[in-house]
């Protein structure tokens, strides 16, 4: 039977700053349990308004309340237990309630372990650190309020105490209460059926979604990766003699209007000539088959110089620049110099229609958005006098007003993801969501609606889970944003109430968690050729202190992408360089079969959080990224909400980590890449890692999703070559090499279970061990066959606490770090382009 430790926090006392632990203790209230009291003991602190505070129990409706409060001068701010016994053969589960009062995700509870000696087995220094640690973050949203939380963690070898440890390393301000600590029975068993690890012979569950490789593995199929028979060459229909006046001077008029003929042709490229020129403003292209095209990489140049000027506040229509009315479909926005903003609003005659204000994933915030539709439904149609509002941290506020027509009638306007100095744009979703009428299982090429009307041959679609109690349960899931199960598809035929599509599904899309499909508007056959995009550097030396909800340093560059592919189709961009950008160099939301080809993009002028300095794919399918470089970005290359069927290989990355950044990336395959990251790179805000996946108890990004594929690439890292938190099935790690700095050559922290190890090469010059390592009994059938560790590495491979067992463990050899380590030569050196001439 389980022995049970309940915690409850009496009374009331107050933690004074600067107070030693002995101090605190005496003041603080006793933890109950049934073994007698325990005590919380504190940290010592030397900041102000840092600390530990405990509230009357009469002021929520949860008992014993605790209040931490730090700012990022005070990491490692919190309160300790004293330490309690471990009970043999049972694992450690601590249950509690809390709420975040700021937005910033930056606190939580940690199970720390000692051994005989009283030496620490675990510990969080900084952020980074909780990536591999048994600890329950709480969320960064303030309004999900009091949420229970709970952290499971197994004592490691040697580990005889244990304690509860409240930690921060960002500024928070938490409240806690209603602590249990349980010791429990392991269980060693997958945290759900597993459905991915298949063989060849087993064909009652290969479906359409699946390739049987040349190695005997089941891998996803990734023939239909990028452009439809390759990126074409177009012919021109606007000559570059229309631009050879316009040399240093703003085109963006200039482009738009050859936009408009080349659409009027019905397609075909743009040519620039050699030169410079700027952009005053940022400008889109929206109509399919147009190509921009320049005269080279190293000769064409194009400055993007917008800026907004302190004090103005201007309004930006998504049906283009010229017009002033918006309606169903639109989308109208209001953009405010980004130095010191915190916060803009959009109201009209005393009433708010949209607000927002600085919180997480804030980044360099320049602009706030509303849909024609929320226009029409809060204020009808008509003209309206609209006003826009900026308030800054040091007190200043701006208001601007602007007529504004808003209309009944659609308007068939882009409103892309993200703003860029150039954007390609769809018009995304429209019309109403249809709920699935039945399980959308993978393989499946057949979707069956409630009702299929208006629906038509040539429709595409998106096709959504949302993310339900239920499945967030089942995953562990904790982020409360975001897209997770996702895909884009195009109707083939209709058959009474089914869509048959052109291809099948990846995953499963049940029924019982609202599943839908709706209709996308986007643009087709785009390119963007032979040019050099920059962004002209307003703040070239930031200065203030770093925001603790940004994590940056206050400029006024405008946060744009170089270039922003939303709702694109069968889109590209080739040789082409991108140097400094507001945020992300180039990204693809929101997009479908699209291109990356011959392309060198370097650093961002923004490198704070909230997704910027990211190059990749974002809800995001069949795309195809190859013979790319970067330099000294955050995350590159970055896949995140629900991308699948991806394809990066060919590519350099270096001073950046590789990432499955957020929400259930899957299917997805990195083949044939250099990723190479030192300690020094750690100013471009990578974390540390060669690859990292997200994980279930990441309140900020959410788990990863089943079978993505790391085939072939070299990897240099600072610490753990590859960092999966969870929610991993079925991964396939093939034939890599990995040189990592100190650290452990791959984690597995939990619901990361059916992977395939096989034939790689693990450098470890500080090895941490065992090399390979699993912290979770539901992390089971692993395979690692045919690996070579190259170090002082006494433990190759092992569980934590020793929970855990191989489903295939052979052919693993230790070898001298002093010997050659090459990178392995698989029997096929492209699964992808095996897969293409297959």
């Amino acid at each position: 039977m389980a022995t049970t430790k309940t915690i409850a926090i009496l009374a009331c006392a107050v933690f004074l700053i600067g107070r030693t632990a002995n101090a605190a203790a005496e003041v603080l209230p006793d933890i109950l349990c049934r073994d007698g009291a325990i005590h919380w003991q504190s940290l010592p602190t030397d900041r102000d308004g840092a600390g530990i505070t405990v509230l009357p129990a009469a002021d929520m409706q949860v008992k014993s309340l605790l209040r931490l409060t730090s700012n990022t001068s005070s990491p490692r701010i919190g309160i300790d237990s004293e330490r309690f016994a471990l009970v043999p053969d049972k694992i450690c589960q601590a249950s509690f309630q809390a709420r975040n009062n700021v937005s910033r995700s930056g606190a939580g509870v940690l199970v720390c372990f000692y051994d005989a000696a009283g030496k620490e087995l675990n510990n969080i220094v900084t952020a980074h650190d909780t990536a591999d640690q048994d600890i329950a973050i709480v969320s960064a949203l303030p309004s999900s309020g009091w949420k229970r939380y709970q952290v499971t963690a197994i004592p490691p070898e040697g580990a005889v105490t244990g304690r509860l440890s409240i930690r921060s390393w960002a500024g928070v301000t938490c409240d806690f209460g209603d602590f249990n600590l349980d010791f429990v029975e392991p269980i060693i068993a997958p945290p759900w059926p597993p459905t991915y690890k298949l063989s060849p012979a087993d064909t009652a569950h290969l479906t359409d979604a699946d390739v049987v490789g040349p190695d005997g593995l089941v891998y996803p199929d990734w023939r239909k990766a990028g452009v439809a028979g390759g990126i074409p060459d177009v012919k021109a229909v606007v000559d570059s003699h229309t631009f050879d006046a316009l040399v240093g001077q703003n085109i963006a008029d200039a482009l738009e209007n050859a936009i408009a003929s080349a659409s009027h042709a019905g397609g075909g490229a743009i040519e620039l000539p050699a030169g410079t020129f700027y952009l005053d403003r940022s400008f889109m292209i929206d109509q399919d088959r147009v190509v921009l095209r320049g005269a080279g990489l190293d000769k064409t140049h194009l400055i993007f110089r917008d800026r907004i000027q302190y004090g103005t506040v201007r309004l930006m229509n998504w049906a283009g620049p010229l017009v002033k009315e918006t309606g169903p479909g639109g989308a109208v926005e209001i953009q405010a110099n980004p130095k010191g903003l915190v916060a803009l609003t959009i109201s009209c005659e005393g009433k708010k229609l949209a607000e927002s204000t600085i919180k997480m994933h804030w980044g360099n915030t320049y602009s706030l958005r509303i849909a024609g539709e929320e226009l029409l439904k809060k204020l009808g149609a008509g003209t309206h006098s609209v006003e826009g509002g900026a308030v800054y941290a040091n007190g200043d506020r701006f208001n601007t007003r602007f007529k504004l027509k808003i209309v009944e009638s659609p308007i068939d306007a882009p409103a892309p993801t993200m703003q860029a100095a150039i954007v390609v744009g769809g018009g995304g979703p429209r019309g109403e969501k249809v709920l699935l009428a039945a399980d959308a299982r993978r393989g499946d090429r057949r979707v069956r609606l409630n009702s299929a009307a208006g629906f038509a041959a040539g429709d595409r679609i998106r096709l959504e889970a949302p993310a339900t109690p239920r499945w967030n349960e089942l995953v562990g899931n904790r982020c409360p944003w975001g897209t997770y199960r996702a895909g884009m598809f195009e109707v083939a035929a209709v058959d009474g109430h089914t869509l048959v599509l052109t291809q099948p599904v990846r995953i499963e899309f049940p029924v019982v968690d609202g599943s839908f499909v709706q209709k996308i508007h986007t643009v087709s056959g785009v390119g963007i050729e032979a040019l050099t995009l920059e962004q002209e550097t307003i703040t070239p030396d930031p200065t203030g202190p770093e925001s603790p909800l940004t994590h940056g340093r206050p400029i006024e560059d405008l946060w744009t992408n170089g270039i922003t592919f939303s709702y694109a189709w069968g889109c590209w961009a080739r040789n082409i360089r991108i140097n400094h950008a507001g945020r992300n160099p180039i990204y693809f939301p929101h997009s479908k079969f699209c291109e990356v080809r011959d392309n060198e993009f370097n650093n961002s002028l923004f490198k704070g959080g909230g997704g910027t300095a990211y190059i990749g794919f974002e809800t995001a399918f069949d795309c195809l990224m190859m013979d790319v470089t970067t330099h000294a970005l955050r995350h590159a290359p970055d896949l995140q909400w629900g991308a699948s069927g991806n394809v990066i290989r060919a590519s350099h990355f270096v001073g950046s980590d590789a990432q499955f950044h957020a929400g259930w990336t899957n299917e997805n395959l990195l083949e044939g890449n250099t990723f190479s990251a030192t300690a020094d790179d750690a100013e471009n805000g990578g974390y540390g890692f060669g690859i990292f996946a997200s994980g279930p108890s990441s309140p900020e990004h959410g788990p990863q999703g089943p079978r993505n594929v790391i085939y072939h690439n070299d990897v240099v890292s600072p610490g753990t070559g590859l960092m999966m938190l969870g929610g991993n099935e079925n991964w396939l790690v093939l034939y890599n090499r990995f040189r990592v700095e100190s650290g452990n050559a791959i984690v597995g922290k939990e619901m990361s279970f059916d992977h395939v190890i096989c034939g790689n090469v693990f450098v470890l010059q500080n090895a941490a061990l065992p090399a390979v390592y699993f912290k979770n009994p539901n992390c089971t059938g692993v395979e690692l066959i045919n690996n070579r560790f190259y170090g002082n590495v006494e433990k190759p491979a092992g569980f934590k606490g020793g929970l855990g067992k191989w489903a295939v463990e052979r052919g693993n050899k230790v070898l001298p770090l002093s010997e050659p380590a090459p990178l392995p030569a698989p029997d096929i050196e492209s699964i992808y382009l095996w897969q293409k001439g297959h």
